[in-house]
């Protein structure tokens, strides 16, 4: 999460610095293929830790009787917490481990 704040915070600079400097259009066409690279490369290797701690929400298990989310055994599971907990997770969920290998196919056959 950490390199998409920095990569958030770059991108008007590398504009910026893009519009100064009067790039050719076959210029501006190679930067922004490098950049579009380098954030899928990024998106690639965060997948896997993202993606596991989205579903580690939905991990429980009981101690004395009682259910808590197994990562954190302080927050107790099926209660409201947890359901608003799971509903942030399942959205996530949908854009990031289902959503980024979609948009990595589209990418592919285009």
């Amino acid at each position: 999460v950490a390199y998409m704040g920095v990569m958030h915070k770059a991108a008007p600079f590398l504009i910026s610095c893009v519009r100064a400097r009067k790039m050719t259009d076959a210029e501006v066409f190679s930067f922004t293929s490098h950049v579009i690279r380098t954030v899928l490369f990024f998106l690639f290797i965060a997948y896997p830790s993202l993606s596991a701690t989205m579903l580690r929400v939905f991990n429980c298990i009981e101690i004395h009787g009682e259910h808590y989310i197994k990562f954190d055994v302080s927050i107790p599971c099926y209660d409201s917490t947890h359901s608003a907990y799971q509903t942030m997770a399942a959205v996530g969920i949908l854009l990031y481990p289902i959503g980024i290998p979609v948009l990595f196919y589209g990418l592919l056959i285009r």
